[in-house]
């Protein structure tokens, strides 16, 4: 990676695209954005209490430090209510689709 010469800030890739990313992985900085959680779909999660963060990477293994969590969510077949529970490790039908906006990098 390379500053560019006009000294805007912005890295450049090896392709010559400047990438704030980058700049993010080179200095080991906190993604700011939360993971969110966009839909509740299919799939087979086991009842428990999780927990989402996310960091990037460059094809060289320099990574950012973990963004921040999300709250906890728990997750729980969808038969039951929140009142009455599951035992933990109980396969579930659920999963989550997750998102992550990352339009100001």
């Amino acid at each position: 990676m390379r500053v560019d010469d006009d000294s805007d800030g912005k890295y450049k890739d090896d392709q010559d695209n400047y990438t704030s990313i980058d700049k993010l992985i080179n200095n080991r900085e906190i993604p700011t954005n939360r993971v969110f959680i966009d839909a509740v779909i299919s799939g087979r999660l086991t009842t428990s209490q999780v927990q989402y963060t996310y960091r990037f990477y460059n094809k060289y293994g320099n990574t950012t430090q973990l963004a921040p969590l999300t709250n906890k969510i728990q997750v729980i077949d969808p038969s039951r209510t929140k009142e009455v529970g599951n035992a933990e490790n109980t396969d579930t039908s659920i999963g989550f689709a997750l998102k992550i906006d990352v339009t100001n990098y």
